[in-house]
């Protein structure tokens, strides 16, 4: 199998941030524009190899293009020791795909192939807002807040008029303690939730291949995954020791389909029911000698996936 490629990009972008502070009060503003911009030809050429005899040749040309739209507010106020924070964010962005595939017809001509060929495209709309409160009493410091975020999609599959609509609305709370008993001895704990939306090529439900006989395909149903861990760190003079527990659901992943009669390799995507994971991490120093000092790090992860697969 051959695949030559002929790829370019084309990107620019504008921000436009602002701040004004007062006193104890500040109140910041930020604004993005992204504009990407991708074409791509490919040649998928296939040949029995004793032989080199030309079993299958067409040609793709992708045009894909990104837009990218965000405005942010963030205000704070500063009350003694304690700090109270306040935000907004919207975000707009558009993804357009069409691809073409041409397929070398028997009297030597590339004609236009409609089973590969496909156009698809993806907006999206997420609102997020967020409080947050910070204050430190003595040797003792404490975070807490609360994020949610609204996200609304339409992915829409227009070769095969499939438009698949999601509306989900999520509360993230995060929480963190610290406390520093003198200049060699600290501890934190810190609790957070955090999510993980599909990205475009996760949800386009047409092929892109790798080669000839080997492809991954999106899925439009995926659904984000969410992940919530605690972690908790000591710090020694200059050793530090992390733990750090959590578990993820609806794990976003790929897994292979083979069939053995045509060779041809398939990657699917979908949803995992869960995953948990840990992570053990010392930071330390080494002297080795007066002028030579190492940074070194032990770690150790443990990850437990539940994984049905084809049922």
């Amino acid at each position: 199998s051959e695949n030559p490629i002929d790829y370019s990009q084309n990107n620019y972008g504008v921000t436009a941030d602002y701040t004004f502070q007062h006193n104890d009060f500040k109140i910041g503003f930020l604004g993005n524009y992204l504009s990407v911009e991708n074409k791509q030809q490919d040649e998928f050429i296939n040949r029995d190899q004793p032989s080199s005899e030309l079993l299958s040749y067409w040609k793709s040309d992708l045009f894909n293009k990104i837009s990218i739209y965000t405005g942010q507010i963030d205000a704070s106020r500063k009350i003694g020791n304690a700090e109270i924070e306040a935000g907004f964010k919207y975000s707009h962005s558009v993804t357009h795909n069409n691809i073409r595939y041409d397929t070398l017809s028997v009297n030597n001509q590339f004609v236009f192939d409609p089973t590969r060929s496909n156009i698809f495209s993806y907006r999206e709309n997420i609102i997020v807002g967020y409080i947050a409160y910070r204050q430190k009493i003595g040797k003792f410091q404490m975070n807490a807040g609360v994020r949610f975020e609204n996200t609304q999609s339409i992915s829409d599959a227009v070769t095969i008029d499939s438009v698949v609509s999601r509306n989900y609305l999520k509360w993230l709370p995060s929480f963190g303690a610290n406390y520093s008993s003198n200049q060699s001895n600290e501890w934190s704990i810190s609790y957070s939730r955090k999510i993980t939306r599909p990205v475009f090529s996760q949800l386009n439900p047409f092929r892109s291949y790798f080669s000839p006989m080997n492809y991954w395909i999106g899925n439009p149903y995926l659904l984000p995954s969410l992940t919530s861990q605690i972690k908790a760190t000591y710090r020694y003079k200059n050793w530090i020791t992390s733990f750090t527990i959590g578990k993820e659901s609806d794990v976003m992943t790929r897994y292979p389909v083979y069939n053995p009669e045509t060779n041809v390799l398939q990657y699917l995507g979908t949803n995992l029911p869960y995953r948990k994971f840990a992570s053990l991490e010392i930071n330390f120093p080494l002297k080795i000698m007066k002028w030579w000092n190492v940074s070194s790090q032990l770690a150790g992860y443990y990850n437990y996936e539940f994984r049905p697969y084809l049922e």
